[in-house]
């Protein structure tokens, strides 16, 4: 039987440095709208997660056919789990109390929310990742993201999430008919351990994503797509 997880971060607090790095919001950070925003964000925040251990199968060829039970192949997966007989489902979220935080219709709060919003989904999932570290003694780690790369499909999304059970009952994340998660600041995907810096930004040509941790690296989006 799997492991599974749920993580709750009960550490993070919305502040305003958030803000000041221009990457979302525009306007002025010491404004009285934002204070007002940043009370009602550290008033509700609550980010979680959920996540399993689960068994990645290979055909003769060594590449990936399944994950956890679930039918999934990809030239990205047979690139980062084509050794690999174990690795963790999840899905984690800023949570939706924080993202139904009223924004007063103002474009520019909205864009400051958002970065509160990032910052709770990136607190839960480091505390996510250092709790599995421990408990599996794991080395270096690195995550694949369906609908990151168009190798491997929004749509496997709904493999990941049938994976861990009632994601919506333990985390407030929902998936929609078109695949995509509510609220925006969620993430799901499967965990690794490896050797290499991986990243899916690396293959993503994406260049106006505010969110990329990686250049674009023409040779490897090459090497993945010869």
């Amino acid at each position: 039987m799997m492991e599974r997880f749920v993580f709750l971060e009960t550490d993070y607090v919305p502040d305003l440095d958030m803000l000041r790095d221009g990457k979302f919001y525009h306007g002025d950070v010491d404004s009285p709208a934002v204070a007002r925003l940043l009370e009602r964000c550290r008033a509700v925040v609550r980010p979680r997660a959920v996540a399993a251990c689960v068994e990645v199968s290979h055909d003769s060829e060594g590449h990936v056919t399944a994950v956890g039970g679930e039918e999934m192949s990809s030239p990205v997966l047979d690139g980062q789990l084509g050794k690999l007989h174990r690795a963790f489902a999840y899905v984690a979220t800023c949570g939706p109390e924080i993202a139904g935080v009223d924004y007063e219709g103002d474009d520019e709060l909205r864009r400051a929310l958002l970065a509160f919003c990032i910052g709770a989904l990136n607190a839960v999932t480091g505390k996510m990742t250092a709790a599995l570290t421990e408990r599996y003694h794991l080395g270096k780690t690195a995550v694949l993201n369906p609908g990151s790369l168009p190798e491997w499909p929004l749509a496997e999304q709904d493999k990941v999430f049938r994976l861990l059970g009632d994601v919506t009952g333990d985390t407030g994340a929902v998936l929609g008919e078109n695949h995509f998660m509510s609220p925006l600041a969620s993430s799901s995907g499967l965990l690794f351990e490896t050797e290499q810096d991986y990243q899916n930004c690396s293959y993503c040509t994406n260049f106006g994503c505010v969110i990329r941790r990686a250049p674009y690296d023409p040779e490897k989006a090459a090497q993945l797509r010869k």
